[in-house]
């Protein structure tokens, strides 16, 4: 990670504040929401720090939400990335299609450009936000995504691949747009499959969050002992 950030090595930041995202786990299945609050019970104890929750509009100032972040901010930036990068293979060679994602794709198509400068501009505003609330010392903890995997076939189905993109995509737009480091753990298990406490950190502070979830999951297994 130093190599990678060109950084030198740097004395522990210890844990100042850790912000439970009230928005994703809103939007989360109830069983993951609750599975995953009651894993970070368990990872808090003994740790020396204030834990808070937060929504987004509480970090940013302002009313928003995680479906704007996605949607107005990010969305179409992957699009237009999307449709430069890979939109003219498939206009070339006509590859065969799924039906959802032949559908997304006509959506896709019909994006209009102009609005990239717009979804820029907002997508740098939040990032200034963002930056500007988060200290050094402070973490974020929230799902990694709102439900455990798909079974396999269920995509299939439009209304469940729907909900299941938007509010992942959701979800996912919160580091994205903020560009913070995020490490998701396979903390715990539904019906066998795992489930995914994701930890941010502040912009740039990759070592920091590093050594900090390092602490948690050390921490959990002397509690657990």
């Amino acid at each position: 990670m130093q190599t990678l950030l060109k950084s030198e090595s740097v004395v522990s930041q210890k844990i100042e504040t850790i912000y439970l995202l009230e928005d994703a786990f809103n939007i989360s299945d109830v069983e993951v929401s609750t599975l995953i609050k009651d894993v970070v019970n368990n990872l808090l104890v003994n740790i020396d720090a204030n834990v808070v929750s937060i929504t987004l509009s509480d970090i940013l100032g302002e009313e928003a939400t995680l479906d704007m972040l996605n949607v107005n901010a990010l969305r179409p930036l992957q699009t237009f990335e999307f449709l430069n990068t890979v939109g003219s293979w498939i206009e070339h060679e006509s590859p065969e299609l799924s039906p959802f994602f032949a559908m997304k794709y006509a959506t896709v198509r019909k994006f209009d450009r102009k609005s990239v400068s717009d979804s820029l501009r907002l997508c740098e505003r939040y990032f200034r936000q963002m930056s500007s609330f988060l200290k050094k010392g402070d973490l974020v903890l929230f799902p990694t995504v709102p439900t455990i995997a798909p079974l396999k076939h269920s995509l299939e189905n439009m209304k469940t691949a729907l909900d299941f993109y938007d509010r992942t995509m959701s979800i996912t737009s919160f580091s994205g747009v903020g560009r913070l480091p995020e490490i998701s753990i396979p903390i715990a298990n539904i019906d066998n499959a795992p489930v995914g406490l994701s930890v941010a950190a502040g912009f740039y502070q990759d070592e920091f969050l590093i050594s900090s979830v390092k602490q948690l999951l050390l921490n959990s297994k002397k509690c657990t002992v």
